[in-house]
């Protein structure tokens, strides 16, 4: 299975400060991500969205439905506990979204900085 991988120029952790932010999609005051659109300049503040709306509702996520629910259900072996799911199957609380969406960004990162030292010339 190939990672689900994001650009950490699109999305990233908002500052602990910065936490229950509204999201700008569901406009519930639960966001702890910022999302940069790629017309946006990553240098300023990002728009608040909450790992939610990233997993299910983003351009992101468009086309990942099934490698984020094989990844849910990959988590929820490992530890041995099912995470509560809405309608439709989505993960009910960004408490457990924001598990998963903060593997991805975890895993991206480290693959980005392996990608980084090959390019130098690393290993």
């Amino acid at each position: 299975m190939v990672p689900l991988l994001i650009d950490s120029n699109q999305l990233r952790p908002l500052p602990k400060a910065l936490w229950g932010h509204v999201c700008t999609k569901c406009d519930k005051q639960q966001s702890r991500w910022e999302f940069f659109p790629k017309h946006m300049d990553a240098s300023t503040r990002g728009v608040p969205i909450c790992s939610v709306c990233w997993l299910y509702d983003s351009e992101w996520a468009k086309d990942k439905h099934a490698a984020i629910a094989s990844m849910v259900n990959e988590v929820e072996a490992e530890m041995a506990s099912t995470f509560q799911r809405a309608q439709g199957g989505r993960l009910a609380f960004c408490a457990d979204a924001d598990r998963i969406l903060g593997a991805i960004a975890m895993t991206s990162r480290m693959f980005a900085i392996q990608d980084a030292a090959k390019t130098r010339g690393g290993r």
